[in-house]
């Protein structure tokens, strides 16, 4: 049960990821999305710490 329950959580990931590279308009976003969390972490570095805290948790 365990064996199959990472499997899952594993397929889950690289199937998003392609997606995302193929879509051109996506990547642009990632793009600008990218440069503004860089501005905001730099403007406010108290950010990072709740940014990373979620993930982390997850």
């Amino acid at each position: 049960m365990s064996l199959r329950r990472q499997p899952s959580r594993a397929t889950t990931k690289p199937s998003l990821t392609p997606s995302i590279f193929t879509n051109p308009t996506i990547d642009l976003f990632l793009q600008q999305f990218s440069q503004f969390v860089r501005r905001h972490i730099i403007e406010n570095k108290s950010e990072t710490v709740l940014v990373a805290g979620p993930p982390s948790c997850g």
